[in-house]
């Protein structure tokens, strides 16, 4: 159980008007690989989309989506060190609206 002090309760209504949202804590999913294929490694169309998660993902709580939050990658001589992050939502899933539809997950070097 969580305890607010009274000087808290007192100073947070400034700092909530208007505030109708906050980040809900939630699972980060992370993919770290090295590949020889820039295919693999620029596939950058998913970042700031909604996906669908390949078997590899962690099962999640009914209703919770997968949102790519950023794909990073280095180039080692013929090589990339690719690094993709996904992030779960809550039960209502990412809002499509915003994400757009669900589009595939990058698949993962064979």
């Amino acid at each position: 159980m969580m305890v607010l002090s009274l000087d808290f309760l007192k100073n947070a209504q400034n700092k909530f008007f208007g505030v109708t949202s906050y980040l809900n804590p939630n699972l980060v999913y992370r993919r770290s690989f090295t590949t020889s294929s820039s295919a693999s490694a620029t596939n950058l169309s998913t970042v700031g989309r909604i996906v669908t998660p390949t078997e590899d993902f962690p099962a999640t709580i009914e209703g919770s989506t997968w949102l790519c939050v950023g794909i990073s990658y280095v180039k080692r001589g013929q090589a990339f060190d690719v690094t993709q992050d996904f992030r779960a939502s809550g039960e209502q899933g990412w809002n499509t609206y915003i994400y757009g539809t669900a589009i595939a997950a990058p698949e993962l070097p064979t």
